[in-house]
C-alpha cells in the first residue's frame, strides 16, 4: 500500500494498491523515476502515478509488489509519489439531488467527459427514470391512482405524472428526448457524441427543475420567515 492522490476520482492521500511499476529505459543514477500501476481503495479505479525512488530501493520494492501486495504502508520507499492525471470532478451538478440520482447523473457525466457518448446516454436515461419513480413515489396513494404499467414503464409513469400536473408542462419535450435516445442508446449501443451532449443538457434542466429550484425557494422563504421571527 503506498499513500498518495488518486488519479481517478480525485481523493486526497488516499490508499493505493501498487499493482506494479516500471522503469524508463532510459533512466540512469541513484535516484529513478518509475510509472506506478496503482488502484485506489476508495473509489476502486485503476489509476497512473509517478514515483521517485532510490535505486538501491528498487529490489525491496519489486519483492512487495511480486509477493502480491505484502501488508504494510511502503510509501517511504518513495521519495515523492504523485498521480500522473486527476480527473476533475464533473462541472454543473445540478444541487440538492437524492443522493442516488446524483451518483447516477455524476456518471453520465464522467462517462461523456471520456467521449463514452454511448454510456453517457444510457445513464441520463437512468437519472430520469429514478426522478420519476421518485417524484411518484413522494404523491400520497400513489398506488391507487396508477396502474402496474404506470408505475413499472417510464414512458407511462411521465405520461401519468404530466397529466397529472406533477411535473411541469415545460419539461414533456425533453424527458421524451431523453427518454427515446436513452432507449436507442441501450438496444443499439451507438449514440452520436451531439446526442449524449444534448441529454446530458436536458437531463440537468429535468434535475434543476424538479429539485434545485424547488429546494431554493423553499431556503429562501425559510430565510426570509427567520428574519421576520
Amino acid at each position: 500500500m503506498i499513500i498518495l492522490d488518486c488519479g481517478a476520482c480525485g481523493r486526497e492521500q488516499t490508499s493505493a494498491d501498487l499493482l506494479q511499476f516500471r522503469i524508463s529505459p532510459d533512466e540512469a543514477g541513484e535516484i529513478l523515476q518509475v510509472k506506478l500501476f496503482c488502484y485506489c481503495r476508495v473509489c476502486r479505479s485503476e489509476f497512473l502515478g509517478l514515483g521517485v525512488v532510490d535505486k538501491l530501493k528498487l529490489p525491496l520494492l519489486r519483492k512487495l509488489v511480486d509477493d502480491g501486495q505484502a501488508k504494510g504502508d511502503y510509501t517511504d520507499l518513495f521519495f515523492a509519489a504523485i498521480p500522473l492525471y486527476v480527473r476533475p470532478p464533473p462541472k454543473n451538478v445540478p444541487e440538492h439531488l437524492p443522493n442516488a440520482i446524483e451518483k447516477i447523473f455524476v456518471e453520465a457525466l464522467e462517462c461523456a467527459a471520456y467521449s463514452l457518448w454511448t454510456a453517457s446516454a444510457a445513464m441520463c436515461r437512468l437519472a430520469l427514470d429514478r426522478m420519476s419513480k421518485d417524484v411518484l413515489e413522494s404523491i400520497h396513494g400513489f398506488e391507487e391512482h396508477t396502474t402496474k404499467s404506470d408505475r413499472e414503464r417510464l414512458a407511462n409513469r411521465l405520461e401519468w405524472l404530466f397529466e397529472h400536473d406533477n411535473l411541469p408542462s415545460s419539461l414533456a419535450e425533453i424527458c421524451q428526448i431523453v427518454r427515446l435516445n436513452g432507449n436507442d442508446a441501450v438496444h443499439d449501443g451507438n449514440t452520436p457524441e451531439i446526442e449524449a451532449k444534448d441529454m446530458c443538457d436536458f437531463t440537468t434542466e429535468i434535475l434543476r427543475s424538479v429539485y434545485t429550484e424547488p429546494e431554493r425557494r423553499r431556503m429562501a422563504i425559510e430565510r426570509r420567515y427567520d428574519r421576520r421571527r
